[in-house]
């Protein structure tokens, strides 16, 4: 009976439920527990995929402006390597030039009399300038023609249209520049000696005074470089030219009456004694 009173008494029960209270908070306490480890654990998971993501994407990122830079890099280096290259190629080109305005020159001062002279500025641009043809156009002694100096094939329309030109007939001696014809753009004058070939037509100006020109035709329009090659050729052949002529006009007087225009006493001494 004892025994059943101490199981079903007040106190039992109140044992039993500071026990149940007891077990019941500290299951929740290991509850609580369990889920704050757990959410550390997810939490600590969740860091690691963001910074694992991170690294990928900044490895990523790395690796493109690397390759970016190497991109830039091989471009400026073959933009590099071209202008080199261009630069060299510029440099034997003005090379090439002024050794062939040297020559030309040298030869310039050897010549005998005009006609030489003019074969040897034909021959100089034609050589100079591929797939051209030159003729040198000159002022006669009366100024009222314009003359070719060399050779023009027969069968060239400006045969016919220098017969008794006159000088200013040529756009380049009437402005005393040059004149480029047979461009896309049609000119505002048209010169009446060009035709047919795109030309460019350079005058030979000495003291300001324009002897005549020379006309450079061409499949194609001349460069920069060959146009300023045909300018600088004929500025240096236009003393010459002038020089020699003078002086073949000065024997010519010499050998001449003044008066009658006859041959004088020298004249006939001359062709005696040959």
């Amino acid at each position: 009976m004892q025994a059943t009173a101490l199981l079903t008494g007040p106190e039992y029960l109140r044992q039993k439920q500071i026990y149940a209270a007891g077990t019941k908070q500290a299951f929740a306490s290991f509850l609580a527990a369990s889920n704050r480890r757990l959410e550390s654990i997810d939490h600590n998971r969740v860091l690691a995929l963001i910074l694992s993501a991170l690294s990928v994407l900044a490895m990523v990122g790395f690796g493109f402006l690397y390759l970016r830079r190497g991109r830039v890099q091989a471009r400026l280096a073959a933009e590099n390597e071209r202008r080199r290259a261009a630069s060299a190629r510029d440099q034997a080109e003005e090379t090439a030039h002024h050794e062939s305005q040297r020559e030309f020159i040298e030869m310039l001062q050897v010549t005998r009399d005009e006609g030489e002279a003019h074969r040897l500025l034909k021959d100089h641009l034609e050589r100079s300038i591929a797939g051209t043809a030159a003729v040198v156009l000159n002022r006669n002694n009366s100024e009222n023609r314009l003359e070719p100096m060399t050779e023009i094939p027969a069968d060239s329309p400006l045969t016919a249209k220098l017969h008794g030109a006159q000088p200013d007939s040529c756009l380049a001696v009437r402005l005393a520049k040059a004149y480029e014809c047979g461009g896309e753009r049609k000119p505002l004058l048209t010169c009446s000696l060009c035709s047919g070939r795109r030309s460019t037509c350079v005058p030979s100006l000495v003291g300001g005074e324009v002897i005549g020109s020379v006309l450079v035709q061409s499949d194609s329009s001349l460069t920069p470089a060959e146009r300023r090659g045909v300018t600088e050729s004929v500025a240096h052949a236009a003393p010459v030219l002038a020089n020699l002529r003078n002086l073949a006009l000065a024997n010519a007087q010499a050998l001449t009456d003044a008066l009658t225009g006859l041959p004088n006493k020298r004249s006939i001494a001359d062709t005696l004694s040959g």
